[in-house]
């Protein structure tokens, strides 16, 4: 091959990269597709499997415990004037063995295979009673804006935001690695993607994805949690729904 074509080449390639990046970053988009909402299989969050998570960990000085399940109900929001169902996910937040909240998730699986967040129900607990709703929001009430959780082809670089409601909680997100390697209690993971998660007070949180599995390891600046237990149904549209939950 002669210089001169070479170099040629070289530049038209290198062109190319420069125009690719911008879409090799692009992870949120504006108008997501839902065909199959509350089908959510993204390899790294794949809710429509789950049926009961349980993290163990620390919260400062004290015992921590998340116990996240899935509910067979429901709920409907409206985006860009049509009804989408979501799939509600349920975390029950233990602070030394004591339940100090409940949230209700709700999220949808986009056609590109990207899990989008709707908003929250919360209920925070003191000696076993309900006393507040603080972080509570809803996609189309709070907040216009619709958070993603993870992209359907998670690549470094990308950033997005989970959530953007003012007044409320903004967070921003990006993926730092997909071949993180962890090791847990429960076993050896590699290619697990890790995000890192900031917030307008300086602080900043990580979170890992496993294939097939999900979130196994939380770190926040006030201690982790890592998954102990991952129960899977496998069969899809049969989730558990949890008793002895005050739903919203």
């Amino acid at each position: 091959m002669r210089k001169q074509y070479r170099l040629t080449i070289f530049i038209l390639a290198t062109s190319m990269l420069v125009a690719l990046s911008p879409l090799q970053v692009a992870a949120q988009s504006a108008n997501p597709v839902f065909s199959h909402p509350t089908r959510i299989l993204n390899p790294y969050l794949p809710f429509a499997t789950l049926k009961q998570d349980t993290l163990i960990g620390k919260s400062g000085s004290q015992t921590a415990r998340v116990e996240r399940t899935t509910l067979k109900r429901t709920r409907t929001f409206t985006f860009q004037g049509h009804p989408i169902q979501t799939m509600i996910v349920v975390d029950k937040d233990f602070i030394g063995g004591k339940l100090e909240e409940v949230t209700f998730d709700y999220f949808a699986e986009s056609d590109d295979g990207g899990v989008y967040y709707f908003g929250e129900d919360v209920n925070e607990y003191q000696n076993g009673t309900i006393v507040g709703h603080s972080g509570a929001w809803h996609y189309g009430v709070e907040t216009n804006f619709l958070g993603l959780i993870i992209p359907g082809r998670p690549q470094v670089g990308q950033k997005f935001q989970a959530e953007n409601v003012p007044g409320i909680t903004k967070e921003n997100d990006e993926i730092v690695s997909v071949t993180a390697k962890i090791r847990l209690g429960i076993g050896s993971y590699q290619n697990v993607v890790k995000i890192k998660e900031s917030y307008p007070d300086g602080s900043v949180e990580y979170k890992y994805y496993v294939p097939s599995v999900g979130t196994v390891t939380e770190i926040a600046p006030d201690g982790t949690v890592n998954l102990r237990q991952h129960i899977s149904c496998w069969q899809l549209g049969t989730p558990s729904d949890p008793d002895g939950l005050i739903r919203p």
